[in-house]
């Protein structure tokens, strides 16, 4: 009995400090650098809450939100695009979506539309097709 020591951790809990040290680290990651770069496969699509936010600056009245404010759609393919919800309603390649047009005139000049973080070009002729938007001839290059 002279070489008794106190009990020791058993496996199991030492097995569980491990998974909540490695837990930890992945909130901290997540929330550090953003849930994209640590869990790419988490990212889903998000066109329900687009069409969703769209239709409520239309319906509200908010040319801002409508015309200027860029979002993010990715669809269930993992295409992302950049773009203000006029945009999405009237090029031909985002209606699939079901952004549905709206009354309110954004009255947006050529090179303030942007798809991508790429401008428009009234001396173009391919591309996004924005024309509608711009009041005259318009495209925005495909990345």
């Amino acid at each position: 009995m002279k070489n008794k020591r106190g009990q020791g951790m058993s496996t199991s809990t030492i097995v569980l400090l491990i998974l909540a040290v490695v837990v930890l680290v992945i909130l901290i990651l997540g929330f550090t650098m953003g849930w994209s770069k640590v869990a790419p496969w988490l990212s889903k699509a998000n066109v329900d809450n687009v069409v969703n936010t769209c239709s409520a600056a239309c319906s509200t009245g908010g040319a801002y939100d409508f015309c200027r404010v860029d979002r993010e759609l990715i669809d269930e393919s993992k295409n992302k695009f950049h773009a203000s919800c006029a945009v999405f309603s009237t090029v031909n390649e985002f209606r699939k979506y079901g952004i549905k047009t709206c009354s309110i005139d954004c009255d947006m000049a050529c090179p303030e539309i942007s798809i991508d973080g790429q401008s428009g070009n009234p001396n173009s002729n391919q591309g996004y097709d924005v024309s509608l938007l711009a009041g005259g001839n318009c495209f925005v290059p495909k990345v």
